[in-house]
């Protein structure tokens, strides 16, 4: 892997997709850290801003997954 944009002109098309199919929709993505939920067709179920833990999301991805 190499290092991406992921705001402005020259932003990853990956980042792009992100953030237009969540609920930043054209607003930049925030900081280091911003995290996206993806179901298993590729489709962003959720943005979630740098200052959430990556623990918090424990009960989004089970729900996801179908284990709760």
């Amino acid at each position: 892997m190499q290092k991406v944009d992921v705001n402005g002109d020259t932003s990853d098309p990956t980042f792009e997709y992100l953030r237009a199919n969540s609920d930043l929709k054209s607003n930049p993505i925030p900081m280091n850290f911003s995290k996206f939920l993806i179901d298993k067709n590729g489709d962003c179920v959720a943005f979630y801003n740098p200052q959430r833990g990556p623990s918090s999301l424990k009960e989004d991805v089970e729900t996801l997954l179908g284990i709760v």
